[in-house]
């Protein structure tokens, strides 16, 4: 073609010289219009390489663990042994990808967020009781609703996914909020009575409302 005649200089096999790689690889682009040459001023700055996949964004985590990490120790074998210098930071990307990450770091705050909130909501009963008993008690409390609706997310056979991790952390917050309240009306009880007559006002006075 007239783009190879002008820009090439009758190169026909690899390796391309540098002084006409860039000129070369840059008409090449533009007459089949190819957009996966990036350029600037002349000089090539990215060079996009499309390879097949065999996950999807609604693969499994294990899945999309396992071809992520088999794609990014191949890529890092090449930049080590294979790639010459200025051109070994080559990386790779797939929506996929993006999505396994955001499911990561969700099932990271939730753990997180799981965390926080028990020490948060015991530090708070503590302050406001004055009960070591009830404050361990109630984080005790918070920690049983955590256990038994993962238990429930494990028995149903379902993982800890993007949709489950916004509503872990929602219970989070629902389960300090209710055992806050308990924890509220059981010393709000006006006069000097047992603690057997403060837990049962407590639960016939702020159970059924919460």
């Amino acid at each position: 073609t007239m783009a190879y005649t002008e820009n090439c200089r009758g190169v026909s096999s690899a390796p391309v010289p540098s002084d006409v790689f860039d000129p070369c690889i840059i008409a090449w682009s533009k007459d089949v219009n190819n957009m996966s040459i990036l350029q600037v001023d002349g000089s090539v700055k990215v060079i996009e390489v499309r390879t097949k996949s065999y996950v999807s964004y609604d693969s499994p985590q294990e899945l999309l663990k396992e071809e992520w990490t088999t794609y990014e120790d191949w890529l890092e074998n090449e930049r080590r042994d294979s790639a010459p210098s200025g051109v070994d930071k080559f990386y790779h990307s797939n929506l996929a990808y993006w999505w396994f990450d955001t499911n990561n770091q969700m099932m990271k705050t939730a753990y997180g967020a799981a965390g926080i909130a028990l020490f948060c909501a015991a530090v708070v009963i503590y302050i406001s009781t004055r009960s070591l008993v009830l404050t361990t008690f109630a984080a005790i409390a918070i920690l049983y609703v955590l256990v038994a609706a993962t238990a429930c997310l494990v028995g149903l056979g379902w993982t800890l996914g993007f949709l489950e991790s916004v509503l872990f952390a929602i219970l989070i917050g629902i389960s300090c909020d209710f055992v806050i309240h308990v924890g509220h009306a059981y010393t709000m009880y006006n006069g000097d009575v047992n603690r057997g007559r403060r837990s049962h006002f407590a639960l016939t006075h702020m159970g059924p409302s919460i």
